[in-house]
């Protein structure tokens, strides 16, 4: 559940971009076989369910994924008033350092704060009252406990994610080759229950695992178990309701789900019997997790529609589920006129016709927040909003006069912005009635790491900018006080020319904090 980049140009080969959920048909069967095993226990849940405690079901909580690194990045730093906390999607071991955190395997913490420019975000979330939650694993890439096999480290690596971006919440999402790797999935509860004993505060640990109807697989089970033997606490199984295929056996999408969240269920009783802390059927249930595939899964013939979703959200509700979560934020739209008719699930719609955030809307709907339900607190601290200051600033001061194309970020009252179109003229900060009314995305606030220390370019730095001479992109030059960067390849347009519009000229005029010194 997750991508991949084949170069530092961040191009996302197609092979690597869709998502991955498929189950094996070898796994199929044992699930069907498993099935008829559970049959009775599962019938003793249900009748059980209705003498479930209802403070339980207020402890409930919901947060989608988003994969924060294909492109086009997803705004989650604004996912509006339906989304309460978001899921970020996935930390996994650095393609060149095992026991390095990185997101996508190409992004390691600092380089997602500038690349991604994550930290901002994730601060600008917080400011709306939202909180993140970071993903560990996916389908794709290698989980931290597969490739550090080194203790001390892989605990620094969770660590350093945990500790950067102040989590009291995690998910290990354990599928693929990860589920078959019981030395990682030793290492893994080695790793996290030396965190949490280290920690002041709870840090809550959701396990997300793949399932069938008849619950979760033999593997799974063991992952489970293995975080539980070494002393995780563990807040909850979270079962990966989707690409059912073949073991759905005639059911709809529905009760498939709705047998494979019972089926979790009394697997988490026993599994906690196994280590030492008999639970009830409340407990277990608020203990167990679902997060769907919106739309059209990568099993094409298994469709997650609305009515599924409000039925997964009764069923939350009912039960006492601990968590809903869906894949993805991303896909939370339709496709629209230009879908194409393939059959590989996108990782941008659903391919369903519904608004924007429709699933968002109805799967959103369990009352708690992640923190509270874990009895951890919030322990975001606001930060005070730095004055613009041209001179430190990590990107130009805004300008009504200055044109500004796409993808241009600024600064203005404290606050980055990027922009979505062309624009000259339009404040920031002008209120609108919709997002999409404004042609400014704000990304977050200007944060105290991104103050610098520029130093002014001075003439003796730069050539003056010659007729015939020859400048390719990025070249600097002077010409009548000011400092100039070219676009683009051109000769013989003066960078001062005066022009219509912005794309005019191949030139454009540096920050005045770099302008020359007279």
């Amino acid at each position: 559940m997750t991508t991949d980049f084949s170069d530092d140009r961040r191009i996302v080969p197609p092979e690597a971009s869709s998502k991955r959920r498929r189950l094996s048909f070898t796994r199929i069967a044992a699930f069907l076989a498993l099935a008829g095993a559970l049959a009775g226990g599962v019938f003793l849940l249900r009748a059980q369910e209705s003498t479930a405690d209802s403070t339980i079901a207020t402890t409930g909580w919901a947060a989608p994924y988003v994969d924060i690194t294909i492109p086009p990045l997803y705004a989650f730093e604004s996912p509006g008033d339906s989304v309460k906390d978001v899921v970020l999607s996935f930390v996994v071991a650095h393609r060149d350092d095992p026991c390095t955190p990185a997101w996508g395997a190409v992004f390691d913490l600092d380089t997602a704060a500038g690349d991604l420019d994550l930290d901002r975000r994730l601060t600008r979330l917080r400011q709306t009252g939202k909180e993140p939650i970071v993903s560990f694993g996916g389908a794709i890439n290698d989980e931290l406990a597969v490739a550090c096999t080194d203790d001390a480290a892989l605990v620094n690596a969770y660590s350093a994610v945990i500790d950067r971006y102040q989590q009291n919440t995690i998910d290990l999402d354990i599928e693929g080759p990860a589920l078959l790797d019981q030395a990682a999935n030793d290492r893994r509860g080695r790793a996290i229950a030396k965190i949490q004993e280290q920690r002041t505060d709870p840090l809550a640990v959701w396990i997300t695992l793949p399932v069938s109807p008849a619950g979760l697989t033999s593997d799974g089970i063991a992952s489970l178990d293995a975080l539980l033997a070494n002393g995780v606490e563990v807040a909850g199984v979270n079962g990966m309701v989707m690409n059912f295929a073949e073991s759905r056996d005639g059911r709809t999408m529905a009760e498939s789900v709705e047998d494979a969240v019972d089926a979790i269920a009394l697997q988490v009783i026993d599994s906690w019997r196994r280590n030492g802390t008999p639970i009830s059927t409340e407990q277990a249930y608020a203990l167990t997790g679902a997060t769907a595939m919106i739309g059209r899964n990568d099993v094409v013939t298994d469709v997650f529609t609305l009515d599924d979703a409000t039925l997964l959200r009764d069923l939350a509700l009912d039960r006492g589920l601990g968590r809903l979560s869906y894949w993805s934020l991303n896909r939370d739209q339709s496709c629209g006129a230009n879908e194409e008719p393939i059959a590989a699930a996108s990782n941008f719609c659903t391919h369903l016709e519904h608004h924007e955030l429709a699933f968002a809307e109805i799967l959103n709907g369990l009352p708690a927040r992640a923190n509270a339900a874990a009895g951890a607190a919030n322990n975001f601290t606001p930060i005070e909003l730095l004055p613009d200051d041209p001179k430190a600033s990590p990107y130009p001061i805004w300008r009504p006069d200055r044109a500004y194309v796409g993808a241009t970020k600024i600064v203005w009252h404290g606050y980055v912005y990027e922009s979505k179109w062309w624009t000259q003229g339009t404040n920031p900060e002008e209120p609108v009635e919709n997002p999409w009314d404004s042609p400014w995305q704000i990304i977050g606030p200007v944060l105290p790491e991104d103050l610098i220390e520029r130093v002014a370019i001075s003439q003796g730095d730069l050539d003056e900018w010659e007729g015939e001479s020859i400048y390719d992109t990025g070249d600097l030059v002077w010409i009548g006080g000011k400092v100039y960067e070219a676009k683009w390849w051109n000769t013989g347009f003066p960078p001062n020319r005066n022009v219509a519009h912005e794309w005019d000229t191949p030139w454009t005029e540096v920050d005045p904090a770099d302008s020359i010194e007279e």
